[in-house]
């Protein structure tokens, strides 16, 4: 199974890592702050709290999205004035 990335209500990502022999990760990170949370193969929930740099790439991320979708979203109304 690939890496994932999806954002939830344009402030928090959910993260889908996949490890070697199918083993695989989630992992919630709000962008307004707070704390991670981890979710292993085996279904036990660890929260971690976060800190700047992992907040600040959570951010970026929920901010780059946002980005693309503007533009794509202005993509296509040019493309409607054609």
């Amino acid at each position: 199974m690939a890496t994932s990335l999806e954002v939830i209500n344009n402030n928090a990502v959910l993260l889908h890592l996949p490890e070697e022999k199918g083993i695989s990760v989630r992992v919630l990170a709000g962008a307004g702050g707070g704390d991670v949370i981890v979710i292993d193969a085996s279904g036990h929930i660890r929260i971690i709290p976060v800190n700047p740099a992992a907040q600040n790439a959570v951010n970026a991320i929920v901010q780059g999205i946002q980005g693309l979708t503007r533009l794509a979203g202005e993509s296509r109304t040019a493309g409607a004035g054609r």
